[in-house]
């Protein structure tokens, strides 16, 4: 029984892929039969493992690996802004790589045209120094130094060097990106055969996923040739003559600016070659339970729903040298052992050279040899018998690698929302502690779940400059900052936040383009997602903010909780900077006058740029007056709580009508300091009252504003009688005459009513009455004297 299953075995690598599924398939049974009639617990666990390989092979040959993508149905249509927005997100690297829309590439595309050489990309491929010392020169696959010239590359036919093996053992050498490669999307493709095809004209176009939507990628069948024995792009150990990995390199490497990219990180790279969702583990957090997740990645593993690599840290030399890792390295998971008891995984590494774990430092015991067939650092024999692999446990894992990366299966949701958005991520001054100004999104779910955010930036010219300037420098303290992201969610119903405080969930902060977070939501609740960012080197982006979930949810941009606001700068100097409320001078403090014509919610924004000056906010009962220095608790009507660097936020849920005094302070008198103050709620202007003199029935003040606002106005008696009233009189007398207020632009025949007001009582021709108008807006609103419009 184990001689057919041998048999089975053996025609997997020469038969096409579907066939190759189905003699797996039959190895695995005639495998399970051997097991049950072996003598001994040797032969068991020998035939065990090939079982759990045959098993992991069927996996891999019908996984979304070796067929057409599969992508959550997009729950929305994209608004004309965005269109353009991914339209202009196709320039990079002096290409156009355009919106790819169809499944399918043009066959004419590949056909050579008459009296035409063979297809040349004129796009210029820049290579490192030490690639240069190695380079030959630009060959096709039939001047390539390997046996390529000997196969038979027909027109539009399967070539041996386009088949996707299941035996593949991809290794580097001095390419400089050290991430796993996998098959996408490339065409000349069969769909029929589910096989691809030789170009007739040298051209070969990808299909990969960046810049907010899958992209149309056209290379040449170039490679560099080595003059020495190195090699400048992926190889396959077992199967020299393949080069479709290093065509997909190739491709890659275009969107990336070149061969000399010093490499992002495989989550990076996967989430380009396939669209299947990265997430970055760090696994030297102290909050982490790498015990919760192992379960479900293993599951994800096992069905083929995740892809799972490792990336180290900065490593010394000599650690290098004594542990047999290599620093700042990305490695490939091919297997895990789920066994409660020993929890591995098979780890590869893709360099050429191979080099492997020595096991020092381990916090584990290896197991047997004669157990697994692999035991200890060795892989086991077969597909896992590859140039650098080797078993570590998770334990061991966590404590030699900084981070687990997974790209997780789109389609585990069956809904996605896309939202395209520039971001200027230079912030106004004093406003870097908040996030007023970043882009904001308000989460109604129909029904409670798991919801997954994924901020992803958009590759630009600049920031592959950065990185490749960044990898040059040999001075630590001079290197070129990258920056970082993360998402934060608050529950606070779908409205825009001031302040990272209360949040409900926030992911990490990483370097990496994309920045996953995953939460649970609750139907009837509506939650706010916001994206933030710190030092990112680029004074405006391009971003793709992903919402996956298999509930539907409602998603629209999230709007401020009041209506209007208004900005003021202002500073403490020499003079004005008073401190706490203990202090002596804190009257002297800068205050601002805030009225309310109607109760409402009322929300206060202190921030300053200078880091290291706690702020405070006091709303106080002064009727706009300036508070002395001395100021009693009962006095105030609300405060910002304890003094916090950066940024203050008073929230008060409900304010009585009248005119408040805010008092901006720092804790201690003397510090310097410019800040902004926002006042959510409406500005306030008052002109000067007036009195309507004998024969007047209309006035009017000119008004100017500095930008388009909303504005309300009103016109009420003042409260303060006219200096011509009698002593004993008790107030402005009433009249019965009727009053309105009207807002116009223009004179003459050119005026026109831009709103106006009912007709009122409490107006007239006496002299002894006082009136007042008051305006309303979310803007300084300027105001001229009275003149007679009768």
């Amino acid at each position: 029984m184990e001689r057919q299953a041998a048999e089975e075995e053996s025609l997997i690598g020469t038969s096409s892929p579907q066939d190759a599924l189905e003699h797996a398939i039959k190895a695995a049974e005639l495998y399970m039969r051997a097991s049950r009639e072996a003598q001994g617990t040797t032969d068991r666990s020998r035939i065990r493992g090939k079982i759990e390989e045959m098993i992991t092979l069927a996996e891999y040959l019908k996984s979304p690996s070796t067929k057409e993508l599969i992508q959550p149905k997009q729950d929305r249509q994209l608004t004309p802004r965005e269109m353009v927005a991914l339209l202009q997100s196709s320039k990079l690297n002096g290409n156009n790589f355009p919106p790819w829309r169809t499944s399918h590439a043009d066959p004419g595309a590949f056909s050579p045209k008459a009296g035409q050489e063979l297809y040349t990309d004129p796009t210029p491929f820049p290579l490192s120094k030490l690639q240069l010392d190695n380079f030959e020169g630009w060959k096709r696959p039939n001047d390539l130094p390997t046996a390529l010239q000997s196969l038979s590359l027909s027109s539009n036919s399967p070539a041996r060097w386009l088949e996707v093996l299941p035996t593949s053992d991809l290794v580097q050498d001095v390419t400089a990106d050290c991430s796993v490669l996998l098959r996408g999307l490339m065409f000349p493709f069969d769909p029929d055969r589910k096989q691809l095809l030789n170009s007739e004209n040298g051209k070969y176009i990808f299909r990969m996923n960046f810049n907010g939507c899958f992209r149309k990628i056209e290379i040449d069948d170039r490679l560099p040739a080595a003059k020495t024995d190195r090699a400048l792009y992926v190889t396959d150990r077992q199967n020299p003559t393949v080069i479709w990995p290093a065509l997909m390199e190739k491709a890659y490497l275009k969107i990336r600016g070149g061969y000399d990219f010093p490499g992002s990180n495989s989550c990076t790279d996967l989430w380009v070659l396939t669209g299947w969702v990265p997430q970055q583990i760090f696994l030297q957090r102290d909050a982490l339970d790498l015990d919760q997740e192992w379960d479900t990645i293993v599951q994800a593993f096992k069905t083929g729903n995740v892809l799972v690599t490792l990336g180290t840290g900065r490593i010394s030399a000599s650690e290098e040298a004594a542990t047999g890792l290599v620093g700042e390295h990305d490695y490939g998971i091919l297997d895990v052992d789920s066994d409660p008891d020993r929890r591995r995984l098979l780890i590869k590494n893709p360099w050429r050279t191979g080099e492997r774990w020595n096991e020092l430092g381990s916090t584990t015991i290896s197991s047997p040899p004669a157990e697994d067939g692999g035991g200890g650092g060795s892989p086991p024999a077969g597909l896992h018998d590859q140039t650098g692999t080797f078993w570590m446990s998770l334990a061991d894992v966590s404590q030699h690698f900084e981070s687990m990366y997974l790209n997780w299966n789109p389609a585990l949701f069956r809904n996605r929302q896309d939202f395209h958005f520039d971001w200027d991520l230079k912030p106004r001054k004093n406003m870097s502690s908040t996030v007023v100004d970043n882009p904001q999104y308000s989460v109604t779910p129909s029904a409670d779940g798991s919801v997954w955010v994924l901020l992803a930036r958009h590759f630009t010219d600049e920031e592959v400059g950065l990185i490749k300037r960044r990898s040059q420098s040999v001075d630590e303290d001079a290197r070129v900052e990258v920056g970082f992201m993360s998402i934060y969610v608050f529950e606070d119903h779908g409205k825009r936040v001031q302040k990272l405080t209360r949040d409900l969930h926030h992911g990490p902060f990483v370097d990496s383009p994309q920045t996953l977070l995953k939460f649970r939501v609750e139907s009837g609740k509506r939650y706010t997602v916001v994206p933030v960012q710190e030092k990112l080197p680029m004074a405006r982006c391009r971003f793709t903010l992903s919402f996956f979930s298999n509930q539907s949810l409602g998603i629209a941009p999230a709007q401020d909780a009041m209506r209007y606001s208004t900005d003021m700068s202002s500073s403490w100097t020499r003079r004005t900077a008073g401190g706490n409320s203990g202090s002596v001078n804190y009257g002297t403090n800068p205050q601002f006058s805030i009225t309310l014509t109607r109760q409402s919610s009322l929300s206060l924004l202190l921030c300053t740029d200078s880091p290291n000056v706690p702020v405070h906010i006091d709303l106080v009962w002064a009727g706009g007056d300036r508070v002395g220095p001395s100021l009693a608790i009962k006095d105030v009507l609300a405060d910002s709580d304890a003094y916090v660097r950066g940024c203050a936020v008073l929230d008060v849920p409900s304010v009585d009508p009248g005119t408040y005094t805010a008092v901006c302070s720092t804790f201690e008198a003397g510090q310097l300091a410019d800040f902004a103050f926002r006042g959510s709620g409406r500005l306030r202007t008052q002109l000067t009252p007036f009195v309507f003199a004998e024969g007047e029935s209309c006035l009017r003040a000119p008004l100017s504003i500095a930008r388009l606002t909303r504005m309300c106005a009103s016109v009420r008696r003042a409260t303060i009688p006219s200096a011509h009233a009698h002593a004993h009189d008790l107030g402005p007398r009433r009249s019965s005459t009727p009053l309105k207020i009207a807002v116009v632009t223009g004179r003459g025949p050119r005026e026109h009513v831009l709103g106006v007001s009912g007709v009122g009582k409490g107006g007239g021709h006496s002299s002894r009455e006082t009136f007042q108008v008051d305006l309303l807006g979310d803007a300084p609103i300027s105001a001229g004297t009275w003149e007679d419009a009768s």
